[in-house]
C-alpha cells in the first residue's frame, strides 16, 4: 500500500499526479495552520479547522482518504532566535497556542467518529507526531503535561473505547 500526503493546491491535479505514481491512498501530515492569525493561532481554532479537514479532504480526493489529529504546531524553534520573526515562510510561521491533552482529545473523539461513519474512505487515523520538538507537534510525555497526549489517545482509543481491532 503506497500513501501520500496531500499536497497543497488543486486537488484534481494532486490526485492525477497520484495515480500516475501507483498512490492508492492519502493522508494529510498535519492540520492546516491559519497564516492570518500570525503569530499565533489559538488552539480552539486549530482544532475547529482541523477537524473540518475530515470531510473536506475526503471530498476532494478519488482515493481512500486517512484522516490525521494533531497536537499542535510551532516551528519557531527551526528559526535563528535572535532573527525577526517575520511572515516570511518556513520555518517562520503561525503558531498554535493553548494546546492541552484535553483539546486534543477533542480531535480524537470526532476522529473516531468521523472513521466510524460511512463518510470515512480511508485506513486509519494518524496522530502527528511522536517527536517533533521543534515543530511544536508532539504526542511524547514531557514536563508540563506529562503523559496528557498519550492518556487523551487511551482514552479514545483504549480498550473501553468500544473499537475493536482494525477501528470496528
Amino acid at each position: 500500500m503506497m500513501f501520500a500526503a496531500v499536497p497543497k493546491g488543486d486537488p484534481s491535479k494532486a490526485c492525477k499526479l497520484m495515480h500516475a505514481l501507483g498512490v492508492e491512498s492519502a493522508l494529510r501530515y498535519s492540520w492546516p495552520v491559519n497564516d492570518d492569525n500570525f503569530p499565533a493561532e489559538d488552539y480552539d481554532e486549530f482544532l475547529r479547522d482541523g477537524i473540518a479537514t475530515f470531510q473536506k479532504d475526503t471530498d476532494s480526493m478519488d482515493l481512500p482518504m486517512s484522516i490525521t489529529v494533531s497536537t499542535g504546531w510551532d516551528s519557531s524553534p527551526r528559526t535563528v532566535q535572535s532573527d525577526m520573526y517575520d511572515k516570511i515562510g518556513y520555518p517562520f510561521m503561525t503558531c498554535i497556542t493553548g494546546g492541552t491533552p484535553e483539546k486534543f482529545e477533542q480531535g480524537l473523539r470526532a476522529a473516531r467518529e468521523f472513521a466510524q461513519s460511512d463518510r470515512f474512505t480511508g485506513h486509519m487515523i494518524t496522530l502527528s507526531t511522536w517527536n517533533e520538538w521543534t515543530e511544536g507537534n508532539y504526542l511524547e510525555p514531557d514536563t508540563k503535561f506529562g503523559y496528557g497526549y498519550l492518556e487523551a489517545v487511551r482514552r479514545v482509543f483504549g480498550n473501553e473505547s468500544g473499537m475493536g481491532q482494525g477501528g470496528e
